[in-house]
């Protein structure tokens, strides 16, 4: 048990929840979850329901000393909602979706039945820096049967509480929710408006750039070249900067005559260094000319592994000959040759060619979810590039 000196507003006085700094008690860590304190101005016992921050935490206000967290009377133990697989130790992304396994329990008689089999789970999502930010949002749900709640798109920039209560028929209300603390912060990875793929690179490297954006966190940014981690940039977190440039050149050890797949990852840095959550990767190809091969080269553009059936397939493509500015592009499924197109390249072009593919394979009506794969070839000048989706 902890001796607590807060003072109880007059607004807190009536409230079952209150809210305890590190400071309000007579200790150098927060309490664990259930832990008592007794509160001596106002000679009061709270029981602990969450953990807020390294320095703040909730306590219930009980009307029995050793009372549970809440419901209606009557029972041997109280209604509780149990909560699991989330890192209070991370920040989670703006806008990725992330879930929790969230528990229901009822309320249980001295017989450990429980007093209620269904029950309505209401949950809030609501920013701790502005009050007017909030959501939430009731569930049904089954005593004892866990269920995955996604948080994650509904999180707010900063420090959000995500809090579940529960009712029942004969459970009643649980007066004090759970509560739990999660920090949401903005980044992304963008292309660079001076860096394109699309374009044929020569020369005695390769510069590639990439975006970043978002503030009061740190990251790392790592630099990936045909599969190869080339180089790492980490960002502090005072670096309030909102859109920050960065760039790596490729030596031309790595550079070969032909396409070469480049990849960005962004990641949360964690406290100890290592890293933590990330946002979407920038794949894509690149060309390279050495100026003294014959080959000609094939590079893709960006396109899915998975199409569902009815989507609309496009392969973005482009091919470049060195012997001349116009190539004959051929197109293959499954080994047989179904189409063909005449292209140009030139220096100035910014934009793919594009094959539309119409005669995909898709899963028939009665086997709604199967995967069927499909293969299809890209040939020109000698240069051949596979196509798997």
């Amino acid at each position: 048990m902890y001796y607590g000196h807060k003072e109880i507003s007059d607004s807190e006085a009536s409230e079952d929840n209150v809210y305890f700094t590190l400071g309000d008690i007579e200790s150098e860590n927060i309490p664990n979850v259930d832990d008592l304190i007794l509160n001596i101005p106002d000679g009061c016992f709270y029981r602990v329901t969450a953990a807020l921050s390294d320095d703040e935490f909730v306590g219930f206000r009980l009307t029995v000393a050793g009372s549970g967290g809440g419901g209606s009377g009557g029972y041997a133990q109280a209604m509780t909602v149990k909560i699991s697989d989330i890192d209070n130790n991370v920040s989670y992304i703006y806008g990725q979706q992330n879930y929790m396994t969230v528990t229901p329990m009822s309320a249980m008689d001295k017989d450990n039945n429980p007093a209620d089999n269904y029950l309505t789970l209401n949950w809030t999502i609501r920013s701790k820096d502005d009050s007017s930010l909030s959501t939430s949002g009731s569930i049904d749900v089954t005593h004892n049967t866990p269920i995955q709640f996604e948080f994650g798109s509904k999180l707010y920039e900063g420090y959000n509480y995500i809090e579940f209560t529960l009712e029942g028929p004969n459970s009643g209300t649980m007066r004090s929710p759970m509560i739990k603390t999660v920090i949401c912060v903005k980044m992304a990875l963008k292309m660079h408006t001076s860096f394109t793929p699309s374009i044929l690179y020569s020369g005695n490297n390769l510069t590639m750039m990439c975006t970043v954006e978002g503030t009061n966190v740190a990251k790392i940014l790592e630099f990936w070249f045909d599969g190869t981690k080339v180089h790492t940039d980490t960002i502090t977190a005072i670096d309030n900067q909102p859109m920050r440039s960065h760039r790596i050149s490729v030596s031309t050890g790595l550079l070969t005559h032909g396409y070469h797949n480049v990849e960005f990852r962004l990641y949360q840095q964690l406290a100890d260094g290592s890293k933590g959550a990330s946002v979407e990767p920038l794949k894509f190809e690149v060309a390279y000319n050495s100026q003294n091969s014959t080959e000609s080269i094939i590079w893709l553009g960006d396109y899915q592994s998975v199409y569902n059936n009815y989507d609309k397939i496009v392969i973005p493509y482009l091919v470049y000959n060195p012997n001349s500015q116009q190539s004959t592009v051929h197109f293959f499924k499954d080994g047989n040759e179904f189409s063909s197109a005449e292209v140009e390249f030139s220096s100035n072009t910014v934009k793919f060619y594009e094959l539309e593919i119409t005669d995909a394979t898709a899963p028939p009506q009665d086997q709604i979810g199967a995967t069927l794969r499909n293969d299809y070839q890209i040939t020109s000048n000698g240069a051949s590039r596979d196509i798997v989706f």
